[in-house]
């Protein structure tokens, strides 16, 4: 293969040359203690929601909202950093990372997880108020939530997202499977195609993403139909709770 081609290939599957082992952390990651977070669920409209926290309770409350087809755990390298100043939690939206699947999605319903999960974790006791930090895809709900329930937010942040020009996704994701979690590992790709000089992270995000069914095989964590079953706004009465 040539040195083009290898780079190419690398670019494209940055995980494939490490044949499933993880790739070394940076070298400042050594002065870094990435503490396990407490794994909790809450139920909101039938449907278990898994999130994660980090930090001390009595500190402010700071949740953080990932993208499309992400977990919980893709905050993970961030959140210990983050948690010492805030109590921080991370959701992972119905649909995708160990949260339960819906017959039907929307950025309402997506809100209101959010919006359960603050509730859930103590940031609506009456202290501080909690902030909102969302990452791409994810920040279309989190608008949501902060136009129907601003006044319990401190602030919100998005992070890379275009509210005006991104339209979602167009087409669904065919479910994939494979035999070894190497196999797996090695298919794990950015969005767009893009050089990763830490791809120890990269590895982070990509091993919480992964689960093993009953036939051993391997699969991405969310629902294959959730494009399909998106319906954007109002497919759920929700947020107008007084």
């Amino acid at each position: 293969m040539s040195i083009k081609a290898s780079t190419m290939a690398m670019t494209k599957y940055p995980l494939a040359r490490f044949g499933g082992a993880q790739p070394p952390a940076a070298r400042w990651m050594s002065q870094v203690k990435l503490t396990e977070p407490e794994s909790r669920n809450v139920t909101v409209r039938g449907a278990d929601i898994e999130y994660c926290t980090w930090g001390q309770g009595d500190r402010p409350g700071l949740l953080l909202v990932h993208g499309l087809f992400a977990h919980s755990r893709w905050w993970g390298p961030v959140a210990p950093l983050l948690a010492q100043e805030f109590r921080v939690a991370s959701l992972s939206l119905s649909g995708m990372g160990r949260s339960a699947w819906r017959s039907e999605y929307s950025f309402d319903m997506h809100a209101e997880e959010m919006l359960a999960v603050m509730d859930d974790a103590g940031f609506l006791d009456g202290g501080a108020k909690p902030a909102l930090v969302a990452h791409s895809f994810g920040a279309h709900s989190a608008a949501v939530l902060a136009a129907h329930h601003g006044e319990k937010l401190a602030r919100m942040v998005m992070v890379d997202t275009g509210m005006a020009q991104d339209k979602g996704p167009s087409s669904s994701t065919k479910p994939r499977r494979y035999k070894t979690l190497r196999e797996a590992l090695s298919r794990f790709r950015l969005s767009p195609p893009q050089e990763c000089q830490n791809t120890w992270l990269v590895d982070e995000v990509a091993r919480h993403g992964l689960v093993q069914d009953t036939d051993s095989s391997w699969r991405w964590c969310f629902d294959p139909d959730y494009v399909q079953k998106l319906r954007y706004f109002n497919s759920f009465d929700v947020l107008d709770q007084s």
